[in-house]
This record gives C-alpha cells, structure tokens and sequence, in this order.
C-alpha cells in the first residue's frame, strides 16, 4: 500500500486468487498422486481427488468463490470470527514454522532447495517483468507491482504442506532461504524503483 497506493490491494487480491485457487489445487494434486502411486491408476486418481476435494484449504477457496458468486452474506458473528482468526494465522504459522526451524541442520539444505529457491525468488520475478514488458497496454506500475509480488518469498503454506506430507526439513530449508534472499531482492528492487 504504501508503494503503490490504491491499486494494490487489487494487484494482491488477483495474485491470491491464482495462487490459492490454481496453483495450491495442482500442488495438492502432485502431492497426493506421489503419495498413492503404488495404486492402479484408477484407483489413483480417485483417491487423489477425494484428498484434494476434501482438503480445507480448497474447500475454504471453494466456499469462498461461492459466497461470492451467489453473493451469500454471512451473519456478523461468523464474519467478526472468521477475521479475528484470519488475524491470528499468519502469526501462528510464522511461530510453527520458527518452532521447526529449531534443530534443523545446515544439511538439510541441498541442491534441490537451492534449485527451488533460485527459482522461486529469480527465475519467478525476471519471467513475470519480462512478461510484463511484452504485452501491450501494461503500465509501469503494473509491472513493477507484479514484479515484487514475484519476488516475495515461498508462503508459509509452502513449509506447512511439506511437513504434511514428510518433507518437512526440505521444505523448511527452501522456505527459510528463500525469507532471506527474498528479503533481499524486494528491498534491492524498491530502493531501484521507488528511490
């Protein structure tokens, strides 16, 4: 907000949206396909779906959307719950992840993190601005505004999952890297930017 003012909110509103709703559904879907490929792929696929469909991150994105699209009002109790809860996730993410984070050794990281994070916090922010130069009636605070939302580091969600289904250290690993060199790279580009 205080970067680029008004528009951000919906430059944030449209990311989270693609992330959650697309990119969350396929991550879930590898993961539960890895975790069952021993099975038939009929079988596979089935079980595959049920876990997805019943996971509460896509059933909360799911009823959500419908909320919006049958533009359901919920009573104001369950409104003032649901943003007290939503004021306390990141908060409590950040200290399950922090409490993780203790004991893990520097083996943890390996190429594969490294791999990840170098994707996520360089490959992710040079495709989205080069993108970005590319297309036609893109503004230059569009371009900027997608860039850094590229570049922010891999969501807590990201470490969450991996412990779920037992990748927990690697995980951890690429989502403390990527804190810091994210950390570091959304600072370079504000100072370049708006200095």
């Amino acid at each position: 907000m205080m970067l680029i003012g008004q528009h951000a909110a919906i430059y944030l509103s449209l990311t989270l949206i693609i992330e959650n709703l697309l990119i969350m559904t396929l991550t879930l879907i590898i993961a539960e396909a890895g975790i069952h490929q021993h099975r038939a792929t009929s079988g596979l696929l089935k079980q595959t779906l049920y876990n997805v469909i019943k996971n509460p991150v896509i059933l909360s994105i799911v009823f959500g959307m419908l909320c919006v699209i049958l533009n359901i009002q919920l009573p104001s109790s369950i409104v003032q719950a649901l943003e007290m809860l939503g004021k306390t996730a990141s908060p409590i993410a950040l200290f399950v992840i922090g409490g993780s984070l203790v004991g893990m050794s520097l083996k943890a990281v390996d190429l594969q993190s490294m791999t990840l994070v170098l994707i996520k916090i360089v490959l992710m922010p040079l495709t989205i601005f080069l993108l970005f130069s590319l297309l036609p009636n893109v503004s230059q605070e569009m371009r900027y505004a997608g860039t850094l939302l590229a570049a922010l580091p891999m969501p807590i969600a990201f470490g969450i999952l991996g412990q779920n289904y037992g990748l927990g250290d690697k995980a951890l690993s690429a989502l403390m890297l990527s804190t810091i060199l994210g950390f570091m790279l959304v600072s370079g580009l504000i100072a370049l930017w708006w200095s």
